[in-house]
């Protein structure tokens, strides 16, 4: 467990740092005002896959042999160990939204983990972090550890959800993050994303 500790407090740092930085092109107006409500998660689950056609991009990477798709209006950052996808508040900057997939080169049980010991994890990062929803599932035939949570980033209110699983000997985390606001906006995308992810 205290590997997948580990993984989990660097993987907080890492995205509390997201939201700053600018992006090519304007962006349109995004709806905003919204929460994330428990009828409006319903509402993006009864779409999943809605927006799977809009996403005109695909990234492959070779060495941990896994694809997904993406929107080529969004912002890619990749390094050794994660890729970063940035999606635009209004002004066109990061801060609308973040897509983060990270692969460790070790596969800890995930099944043993609890809704307690992540709260804590991510509670060292931000102390307001809390957990919504907490299952463990099957993610295309795999075990799979799944949480959505709330939490402040920026002084910003987000709502954030997991998939983390292992396969080959590695773990997978797929974080999905949207800020305020951008609920209604991001949160079909994210399904549509997570539906075209191949391993």
């Amino acid at each position: 467990m205290k590997k997948y500790i580990v993984i989990m407090t660097v993987s907080s740092i890492v995205l509390s740092l997201f939201g700053c930085g600018e992006m090519a092109k304007p962006r349109k107006r995004a709806d905003s005002g919204e929460s994330m409500s428990q009828s409006v998660r319903d509402a993006v689950r009864d779409a999943d896959g809605s927006r799977l056609d809009e996403l005109d991009f695909s990234y492959t990477d070779r060495k941990h042999r896994f694809s997904f798709k993406y929107s080529g209006d969004w912002m890619t950052k990749e390094s050794d160990k994660d890729l970063r996808v940035y999606l635009p508040n209004d002004e066109g900057k990061t801060g609308g939204g973040v897509i983060a997939i990270e692969v460790y080169p070790h596969a800890p049980n995930l099944m043993k983990e609890t809704k307690e010991d992540m709260e804590n994890v991510h509670k060292e990062v931000d102390p307001d972090y809390s957990i919504i929803k907490f299952e463990k599932i099957k993610f295309d035939g795999e075990d799979c550890l799944y949480y959505m949570a709330s939490l402040t980033t920026h002084e910003i209110h987000c709502t954030e959800t997991r998939y983390c699983f292992n396969y080959k000997n590695q773990c997978f985390v797929l974080t999905f993050r949207v800020y305020q606001g951008y609920e209604v906006k991001y949160t079909p995308y994210f399904d549509a994303v997570l539906k075209s992810f191949k391993k």
